[in-house]
This record gives C-alpha cells, sequence and structure tokens, in this order.
C-alpha cells in the first residue's frame, strides 16, 4: 500500500491543490490513504481555524514531525514525542511517527508503543526492516 504525502514540507498549497493532488492520487488501486502536510505557518501562528480549513478537518491520523526543518536539532517521531501525542489524543485519533526513524530497535520501540503508522523515509527502510 503506497501513502503519497502531500504538500511537504509546509503546507502551502490551497485547499483546492491540496484536494486536486488527492483526487489524482486516487486513481491509483496501490493507494489507500494519503498524508496532508498541515500549514506550518499557520500552526505557527495560532490559526487553528485556518489549519482545519486547510487539511479539510476529520483527519483519520496525527503524525509527528518530519524533522525537516533545517537550522535546528531533527526529533522527529522520538518516544517522548510519541507519548505527550498518546496522552493528549487518547483513544480519538489515530498517531503515525515519522522523521529520524533510522534504526530498527528505534522502529520496534516504536511499535511496542502503540502507534498506528510510521513514515519512514526510503534510504532508512533497508536499515529499519532488518534488510541490509
Amino acid at each position: 500500500m503506497l501513502c503519497p504525502v502531500y504538500d511537504f514540507p509546509f503546507g502551502t498549497s490551497s485547499t483546492e491543490s491540496k484536494v486536486k493532488q488527492i483526487e489524482i492520487a486516487a486513481k491509483y488501486d496501490t493507494v489507500k490513504e494519503v498524508d496532508i502536510v498541515a500549514n506550518f505557518g499557520m500552526i505557527r501562528s495560532g490559526k487553528w481555524d485556518d489549519v482545519l480549513d486547510g487539511i479539510e478537518a476529520g483527519a483519520d491520523f496525527v503524525k509527528t514531525s518530519t524533522g525537516f526543518l533545517t537550522g535546528h536539532e531533527a526529533h522527529g517521531a522520538t518516544p517522548e514525542i510519541i507519548k505527550a501525542m498518546m496522552e493528549e489524543c487518547g483513544n480519538k485519533i489515530k498517531i503515525k511517527g515519522s522523521g529520524c526513524i533510522r534504526t530498527r530497535e528505534h522502529f520496534l520501540m516504536l511499535i511496542d508503543m502503540g502507534i498506528d503508522r510510521m513514515g519512514i523515509g526510503y534510504r532508512s527502510v533497508p536499515v529499519v526492516l532488518g534488510l541490509n
């Protein structure tokens, strides 16, 4: 199953553009879900109504940062961040860990914590899955 990520890294496309991107992805049988990046600038500004409008609120998952932000220490799906998300979200929504998952041990630890999905960079997939 493929899960394309749309509007990476800052989520600044219009809602109409995001909808068009999703319509294109929906044409492929292998795509069963999509990952839409929320508008980072609006999140930082506290414009939550605009954030929800831009991603058509009603999502099945929330996810950690990808760790893409340059010039800062990348954290991504640390156990501490996953724990905080689980405490905040409870059973209301599923959690996707993404970013900085580069070892098999980290991957298995997140599975043991109970997250529902993971986003792993293509270069880390063989290591994480023990294929190297």
